[in-house]
């Protein structure tokens, strides 16, 4: 800190005066109070009476009610130092200050507190200082100002040493700095805190480039006392600055074009440097230049290629600028351009496939087209060469007709040029139609019959025309081929009825390739006759009816009938002979020879009488199966549906009446169970059932009914016993119903009637 002159020192005493008036404050109506209390200030450090020199430490304590907003020294009415929080310590240099010993040469140091309501407290002390025989204080060397190739100036810290007399800056290459280095100026000025190093000497542009110089700055007051700076600047000089390449314009396959701006440097040439890295060691000159050229074209390169460049720039001293990556400029040459199969237009067909691709564009050197096809699922140039054609002038359209069909094939366009340089395209996946793919019709029956078939079949008519058979095989059996493609149906004869044959259909190319259908075909059967009627007569046979047969060629049928309910009269043997009827299983009835019914009549009525017909044995009820075979005149026969009955009828209802109610009792009867013939009724009845219910209209036994069995009157198993009642309370209406149940549990509904007890 500076020294004021001695007529400066009024203008402090006059504004001390007036930091020691008193603050009035007045307290406002019903407001808060203001603070008037002023801070109290005493120092603290040194504590007691003492001589100072050099460097000293002064400390104060301050105390304020509401808070100290901050402290400050002065000295002979020069302003030391603020502080705006404790500790306020103040470390003093007394050396800028005349030594004084005697009771009236002491330097008055005042601290002048301020509290944040703007109050103010002051404390004053006088210091005697002695710095005689004392070297001057060391200034603090300060970062370098600036730095240039050849020239550097270096910044110190002022000296305020009362008894200055000069400065003198010493240089070094080495960072041990004394006297006994190159000394470059003496300065008797202490505001000369400055020295710019134009290296005088050193060499005929200054300094030496990229050179580490150290500075120190040694201060000499009058008594010839000397003390060093107490640090050490140090410096590297530069070296030219770099300038960017950028691409002047887009590589092509072989030429690279560079440019740079105009270096601000002193430049003597240009070293332009290439290399495929971008390190510097695998960088190498490739091209030098005069100051005023700015650009440059690199030919003769590589196609496809990567190359990094760096500019070193060479001034009139013959340094060289540093190489940093930062600076590497890289680019790629240019390739072929990729060519373009495009999959979309592609046409396939069975011995060929149409490709198409987008045009190549021409570069500076000639170049091919190349097509390859491949069948592994790798195309390179060891597949098979397709085309070759020079570009311009390749087919943008190629049709590749060498192909199989039902063939995968992969194509690839490759561009390369006179260099060898090579580009290689999409790569197209296309498989060649087949025979199946072209032909996918169908063997079919044109004509059914009992004993051949008449077949016919989708015609194969693909081009260009390749057709080579037709081949027809039964059962694995060739019966058919022809190498006339309009002949498309074929009659096989000598087959059974109804019988199922499979046919396969294989159509063969010209190369070799087949296609086929596979044909299940069913002969037809005898047309038969169908039962429509089997029912018993009073008179203890059967009466029946059937349909006739349409059958072309019919023979006569044959009525068979068989009491065993699980007869199918199959003829297992196809010896045109019911097995059942062999066995004794079954019975022939009559053979009719009359294909058609009576005059007037729709279906052939038939009378089966046989005495041996019963309606019962024992406890189990026969049922006869009939059915009606119709032969052809080849001795075949198809059996009609299968239909039966039992000459036994089904039990008829009884009638039931309600006869008479009371207050607790309903009473009813009905009549007796009836059977076409009564000597049957004791081995045929089984029971009556008499059954209520609360809701009319329902049906015994049926889901979801309400009816019951009255208990304990049923069931009732005699035949004679036809009247029962029911009691209940007064007042109680229900449905009655009686069930007839026959030996067979076959059951027959009387009527319905309502009954009802009387009320109370």
């Amino acid at each position: 800190m500076g020294r004021l002159p001695f007529y400066h020192r009024g203008r402090f005493l006059a504004a001390l005066s007036l930091s020691l008036g008193l603050s009035l404050a007045l307290p406002g109506c019903g407001g808060e109070e203001i603070d008037t209390v002023s801070p109290v200030v005493r120092f603290s450090f040194p504590s007691e009476f003492t001589i100072l020199s050099g460097l000293e430490t002064v400390r104060v304590i301050v105390n304020d009610n509401e808070g100290v907003k901050h402290v400050t020294y002065f000295a002979d009415g020069d302003q030391l130092a603020r502080f705006v929080a404790a500790p306020y310590t103040l470390i003093w240099n007394t050396t800028a200050y005349p030594d004084c010993t005697t009771a009236g040469s002491a330097v008055l140091l005042t601290a002048i507190a301020e509290d944040l309501a703007g109050n103010r407290g002051t404390a004053s002390r006088r210091f005697y200082l002695d710095n005689e025989g004392l070297p001057p204080l060391r200034v603090q060397m300060l970062p370098p100002v600036a730095v240039t190739k050849h020239s550097a100036t270096v910044a110190w810290e002022r000296s305020v040493d009362y008894d200055f007399s000069h400065y003198i800056i010493y240089r070094d290459t080495s960072t041990a700095v004394t006297t006994l280095s190159d000394s470059l100026a003496l300065l008797d000025d202490p505001d000369s805190t400055r020295y710019s190093d134009t290296g005088a000497g050193v060499t005929p542009f200054g300094l030496d480039e990229d050179t580490q110089y150290s500075y120190r700055v040694y201060l000499y007051d009058t008594f010839g006392r000397t003390a060093a700076s107490d640090s050490i600047t140090t410096i590297r000089t530069l070296l030219p600055g770099a300038v960017q390449l950028i691409e002047a314009a887009p590589a092509s396959k072989y030429t690279a074009n560079l440019s740079w701006p105009q270096s601000n440097e002193d430049v003597l040439r240009y070293r332009l440097h290439r290399g495929d890295t971008a390190e510097e060691a695998d960088l190498d000159s490739i091209a030098g230049f005069g100051p005023a050229t700015l650009s440059y074209t690199d030919a003769n390169l590589t196609a496809k290629t990567d190359y990094f460049y760096h500019l070193f720039v060479i001034d009139s001293a013959g340094y060289t600028n540093r190489f940093s990556s930062t600076n590497v400029l890289q680019l790629s040459t240019d390739s072929l351009d990729v060519p373009q199969l495009v999959p979309t237009a592609s046409a396939v067909s069975k011995y060929s496939a149409t490709l198409q691709w987008l045009a190549v564009p021409v570069q500076e050197d000639s170049s091919w087209i190349d097509l390859y096809r491949d069948t592994d699922g790798t195309v390179d140039n060891t597949s098979t060469l397709v085309i070759s054609q020079p570009v311009p002038g390749a087919p943008l359209v190629y049709t590749d007709a060498t192909l199989r069909q039902s063939s995968a094939y992969q194509f690839r366009l490759l561009h390369r040029d006179s260099q060898n340089n090579l580009e290689w395209s999409n790569t197209v996946d296309l498989t060649t139609i087949g025979i199946a793919d072209v032909w996918n019709g169908a063997l079919g029956v044109s004509r059914p019959g009992k004993y051949d078939l008449g077949l016919g079949w989708d015609g194969y008519n693909y081009q260009p025309d390749d057709f080579a058979s037709y081949a027809i095989s039964r059962d694995g059996g060739l019966v058919f081929t022809t190498s006339d493609p309009s002949q498309v149906n074929f009659d096989d004869p000598g087959l059974q009825k109804a019988t199922t044959y499979t046919y396969d259909l294989v159509i063969t190319d010209t190369s070799g390739a087949t296609v086929s259908t596979t044909l299940d075909a069913t002969t037809r059967d005898i047309f038969p006759a169908a039962i429509t009627l089997v029912e018993p007569t009073v008179l203890w046979f059967f009466r029946l009816a059937w349909k006739p047969s349409p059958e072309s060629d019919f023979s006569h049928y044959m009525l068979l009938r068989s009491s065993i309910a699980e007869e199918t009269f199959d003829d297992a043997n196809n010896d045109a002979v019911a097995d059942c009827v062999v066995s004794g299983d079954c019975d022939q009835v009559v053979v009719i020879l009359n294909q058609d019914p009576a005059p007037g009549d729709t279906v052939i009525f038939y009378a089966d009488n046989d005495p041996n017909l019963v309606t019962t044995t024992g406890n189990s009820l026969p049922v006869y199966q009939y059915t009606v075979l119709t032969y052809d005149l080849a001795g075949g026969f198809n059996a009609s549906n299968i239909a039966g009955d039992t000459l036994y009828s089904e039990p008829q209802p009884v009638t039931l009446r309600i006869d008479s109610s009371s207050t607790n009792t309903i009473s009813m009867s009905w009549s007796r169970a009836s059977w076409p013939w009564p000597v049957l009724e004791p081995i045929l009845f089984n029971r009556y059932e008499v059954w209520r219910n609360m809701v009319p209209d329902e049906i015994p036994g049926e889901p979801n009914t309400t009816y019951e069995l009255v208990v304990p009157l049923t069931p009732i198993g005699n035949t004679t016993f036809t009247d029962a009642s029911d009691n209940w309370e007064p007042g109680q209406g229900f449905a009655y119903t009686i069930v007839l149940v026959d030996l067979f549990g076959r059951i027959a509904i009387s009527n319905e009637e309502i009954g009802a007890t009387k009320p109370p």
